[in-house]
Parts: structure tokens; C-alpha cells; sequence
């Protein structure tokens, strides 16, 4: 294990890494008190080498170019956070990656296995746990914490090797790829400001009241960024709730809602009527439509899709939430359009539950088992 802290030798390894057909790859970061994830650690491995590089004294602008590399393979585990460090650290996703978490739901692992129990399984090897909350920050860190460190991409060439063989061995390239692709998507990173209120969870029918709620959670998004700080650390949803309601326009309506006088930081108080006063002026209220429940026929119909599904995951060792959720069947009895209905979701799950539907298709119990039959 080579720990590196120098620009110079940093430097020396990313242009080594550019005749790599692979490397594995994983990061330690902090974000619990910053919008921006804090990236504190990168582990890289090659077949022969593991590397630990501080970042924190480093120009990353080589090792960039790497992650943006199509001809050389990222072997991740659970990608999608340490992409989003990178996206929202230097607006990077890092290309051709093979994600060995998202390999392994495909192949009866489960839909989010640990690195630690795929490692177990696949390898025999216990790693140990005590440092997973560390604080990488600190320096100097301890041999534990680099050995730890160095575990999360010492075996993601052996899981990679195993993982793939099996994948192409099922036929399941196509499927996984699909998958793969998903983590390219910016949707995943970044948040438009504008539409930031879907994430709040509220059912508030007051009359103008979206506008409202679109309006502050769009000021405090703003804000995080600006400041660097959670969301939450900014305005918690329930006080974002509690403006939307209140639609504040002159100081004294702060005294109505005690609770909101007391936890909205005074610097904000001038912002938030400003926004207000504009809101008031929107002609069109923003409405959503409501989620519309199924009948009582339509909930069986739902049930009895749910139990196709399950004989689906069984019989293709995929979970089934990477199937479908419950959502999707829902949606697909009400004819709108859901992810199943397209790729290798539709060749094992849609295109039967599309017959099933439409009464073409049956389940049966026959020795014991379920199966298909035509009408």
C-alpha cells in the first residue's frame, strides 16, 4: 500500500494510470456539515499497487482526465455517491464504470449488498468495520484507518473478474448496462432549484400554497449552495411548511406563528417577505394532481401482478424492487408509463404482466408450482 501526499509523485501516478486498462476505485468523504461533500480520501488500485491519496493537499486536474477516460474501467461498489462527490466537487462523472454492487443484484446477491458482505461471499475474506465512521479528515490518520481504507479497492478486481464472468455467462450484459447508464444521468446530482419543493413532503390544499412553497424552497436551495451548508442546517422542511402557510408580506406576521419567529435567522427575514410579495403577484397557482387511489378490483388486480413479480425475481434471482415497485404496478393498471414497461424489465416482467392485464395470460398452480397459461 503506497500512501501519496505529493503533487509531484500524485502527478507520477495518474500518468502511469492513463496505460490502465482498469483500476478500482473508491473515496472517503465528510458531508454532514456541508452541502458540497468534503472529499478527504481517494484509495486506487491496480492490479499490482493499492494507492492512498490525500486529496486535500492535491490538484486532482490529472487524475480528473482520468475518471473522464472512456478506454479505462472504473471497478466501483455503490458508485452513486462518490460520483455525486465528484460532480458536485468538480462537475466530473467519471465514465466506464463498473459498478459491482449493481452487477450483483443482477446475479441473486440482493438489490444493495455491502461491499463487506459481497466480499465475504464472493472472496471468503472478513473485513473488519471499526473505522466505516471515521474522520478522514484528520491527519495524520492511523494504520487501522489506511488499512481500512485500503480493503475498499483491494478486492474490486477479484469481485469484478467474478461478477462479470457470471454476468456474461446469464446473458445479462445488456440488462446491467442499461443500469450502468442510469449513473450517468446529471438528474442524479444535481437539483434544479426550481423544482427542488417536489422533495418536500407536504399535503396542504390551502389555496396558492405550492406557489409559495416552490418560491422559499427554491431561496433556501439557493442558499445551501451559496453557503455550502445542508439544507437542513439553512430551513428545515417543516419551517419551509410553515411559510408557505403563513405567506408572510410585512415583519408582524412573523409574530403569528411563534415557532416560526423563533427558528427563522433574522438575516432572512427581509428575503423571505421580498419573496413573498413577489409570489403574491403569480396569476396561476401551482397545482399538482392528487395520487389517485385504486379500487378495491384494481388493488386485487395490483395483488395479484405483485405476485407474478415475485415469482419473476425468483425464477431470474433479481430483487424486486429492481424489477418494479409497488408504485409502477399501480401506475401501469391506471395505462401511464412505467420503467418495466421498456428493456430487459419488459422481456422478464412487462411484457407477461402486459398479457396478464389484458386476461391473455393466466397463473396457475400445477405440482406445486406456479406457472404461465394462454387463455
Amino acid at each position: 500500500m503506497i500512501y501519496i501526499d505529493s503533487q509531484i509523485e500524485f502527478d507520477k501516478l495518474c500518468n502511469k494510470l492513463t496505460s490502465e486498462a482498469a483500476i478500482a476505485f473508491d473515496c472517503e468523504f465528510i458531508r454532514e456539515t456541508t452541502f458540497v461533500p468534503l472529499l478527504c480520501l481517494m484509495q486506487i488500485a491496480t492490479k499490482k499497487h493499492i494507492y492512498i491519496i490525500d486529496p486535500l493537499k492535491l490538484n486532482l486536474k490529472l487524475f480528473l482526465e482520468i475518471l473522464l477516460d472512456d478506454n479505462i474501467l472504473k471497478i466501483m461498489h455503490s458508485s452513486l455517491q462518490d460520483i455525486d462527490v465528484f460532480y458536485k466537487n468538480f462537475e466530473v462523472i467519471p465514465k466506464s464504470i463498473f459498478d459491482t454492487q449493481l452487477a450483483a443484484s443482477f446475479l441473486g446477491f440482493g438489490d444493495s449488498i455491502s461491499y463487506a458482505k459481497l466480499v465475504k461471499k464472493v472472496t471468503k475474506t472478513s473485513l473488519c468495520k471499526e473505522n466505516k465512521l471515521a474522520n478522514w479528515q484528520k491527519r495524520p490518520l492511523t494504520n487501522a484507518e489506511l488499512t481500512y481504507a485500503g480493503n475498499d479497492v483491494k478486492y474490486l478486481f477479484e469481485l469484478y473478474e467474478k461478477l462479470n464472468a457470471d454476468l456474461l455467462k446469464l446473458k445479462r450484459q445488456n440488462w446491467f448496462q442499461e443500469e450502468i447508464e442510469n449513473l450517468y444521468n446529471l438528474e442524479n446530482y444535481y437539483l434544479d432549484p426550481d423544482i427542488a419543493w417536489k422533495r418536500v413532503s407536504q399535503n396542504s390544499e390551502i389555496e396558492f400554497f405550492l406557489n409559495y412553497l416552490r418560491a422559499f424552497t427554491k431561496y433556501r436551495e439557493n442558499l445551501a449552495v451559496s453557503k455550502n451548508k445542508p439544507r437542513r442546517f439553512i430551513i428545515r422542511d417543516e419551517f419551509l411548511i410553515r411559510l408557505a402557510k403563513l405567506k408572510p408580506i410585512k415583519m408582524e406576521d412573523f409574530e403569528k406563528d411563534r415557532i416560526l419567529k423563533k427558528m427563522t435567522p433574522k438575516y432572512m427575514l427581509e428575503d423571505l417577505l421580498v419573496i413573498a410579495k413577489k409570489t403574491k403577484l403569480e396569476k396561476t397557482e401551482l397545482v399538482v394532481a392528487k395520487k389517485e387511489k385504486l379500487n378495491d378490483k384494481k388493488e386485487l388486480i395490483a395483488d395479484y401482478l405483485k405476485i407474478y413479480l415475485k415469482y419473476v425475481a425468483k425464477e431470474s434471482k433479481v430483487s424486486v424492487k429492481n424489477i418494479a415497485l409497488t408504485k409502477d404496478i399501480e401506475r401501469f393498471i391506471r395505462s401511464a408509463q412505467v420503467p418495466f414497461m421498456t428493456g430487459w424489465r419488459y422481456e422478464i416482467f412487462g411484457k407477461i404482466a402486459k398479457k396478464i392485464l389484458t386476461g391473455e395470460i393466466a397463473l396457475i398452480i400445477k405440482n406445486d408450482k406456479l406457472e404461465l397459461k394462454e387463455i
